[in-house]
């Protein structure tokens, strides 16, 4: 079931996520979901355990 109120468009950017300065996630497949009609969220798809740990090794 949906909800004909929220609406979800594939977001045309890429989508960094800084905590304290350090990047805990990087996505080109974000989603932007409005739940209200005024102002959208950020919805970004879950990391496997795999492309957690890829990640780390590319930062060092």
């Amino acid at each position: 079931m949906s909800d004909p109120d929220v609406k979800v468009v594939p977001c045309a950017e890429r989508v960094w996520v800084l905590l304290h300065g350090h990047l805990v996630a990087d996505s080109r497949s974000a989603m932007l979901v409005w739940e209200h009609p005024y102002y959208p969220t950020y919805y970004l798809p879950a990391l496997s355990g795999n492309q957690v740990r890829n990640q780390r090794r590319r930062r060092g």
